[in-house]
């Protein structure tokens, strides 16, 4: 079927082709889209783990990231309890 989205040419060794075939087979969808669903799962992890160090990297920080005063904790803690009433 054609499309108008971006093509990309993908060349596998052997070995990693088949795994990809069986996959694609396994889920019942054609090669291409396999090999889109695994290469957007790769990248939300690749994303999880980016996020992940960057969290890591501003607890050793230790400074805050956003100023904020009691006051505005309190008004927003109430908020949070109006919105679940």
């Amino acid at each position: 079927m054609p499309t108008t989205n971006p093509r990309v040419n993908v060349t596998f060794g052997i070995d990693d082709f088949e795994h990809v075939r069986h996959y694609a087979e396994t889920t019942k969808t054609s090669l291409s889209q396999a090999v889109a669903k695994l290469t957007l799962q790769a990248l939300e992890e690749y994303e999880d783990m980016k996020l992940g160090e960057t969290c890591v990297q501003r607890m050793k920080d230790k400074k805050p990231r956003v100023p904020y005063s009691r006051e505005m904790f309190k008004k927003a803690w109430e908020e949070a309890n109006k919105e679940k009433d």
